[in-house]
């Protein structure tokens, strides 16, 4: 499911990233703890989980994908496809 919401966020990253073989779950850090050990600000993180506990279950694999596709650049530069 992430490849195919990968693919509708920003199919251009999706598609550099595959070309370099990142595996799909690459950014399963963020998904899994909501976020909390990249957010440092007490009240983003909050903010986040209200979000999460309120919303759709697959909620976090779509704020995932949208800061990938917002951070698009420094995750094809992390991934070594400058």
């Amino acid at each position: 499911m992430a490849d195919a919401i990968g693919v509708q966020a920003d199919e251009e990253v999706h598609e550099q990233l595959a070309a370099a073989e990142v595996p799909p779950f690459f950014a399963l850090g963020w998904f899994i703890t909501w976020f909390a050990h990249s957010v440092d600000n007490l009240h983003h993180i909050s903010r986040l989980f209200d979000l999460f506990m309120a919303a759709h279950p697959l909620m976090p694999l779509y704020v995932t994908a949208v800061v990938i596709k917002v951070l698009n650049v420094h995750v094809v530069n992390a991934a070594g496809m400058q």
